[in-house]
């Protein structure tokens, strides 16, 4: 399934790249790259085609939202007792080194 998906996305970008139709600046494309749980292999092969694609097309140009680093794994539904106390630890030191991010609230008037 996720093969289709990353497939369904290429099929889509080389249409899009494919178009006679020049656009005077390229297009902005964000690609969001974390995950949960399962990290499939080939994310960092799709982060480098994706970018290739649009210098060489000159297209669109790609920012990726990458996975936070020394982000500890999920845990697993099935985890023993010192997994757990293990999972909890690392994720309690990740917590502590990240810094806090203030968030405004935008009101439309």
């Amino acid at each position: 399934m996720k093969n289709k998906i990353l497939s369904a996305l290429l099929i889509m970008l080389l249409a899009g790249c494919a178009s006679p139709h020049r656009v005077a600046s390229p297009k902005k494309l964000l690609v969001v790259t974390t995950t949960t749980g399962f990290r499939h292999s080939s994310i960092p092969t799709l982060e480098k085609v994706i970018t290739q694609l649009g210098a060489s097309s000159g297209e669109f140009t790609a920012d990726f939202v990458q996975q936070p680093p020394g982000k500890p794994r999920d845990l697993q539904r099935n985890a023993t007792p010192e997994a757990k106390a293990t999972h909890d630890t690392e994720e309690k030191a990740w917590e502590e080194t990240r810094v806090p991010v203030k968030r405004s609230v935008v009101v439309a008037s």
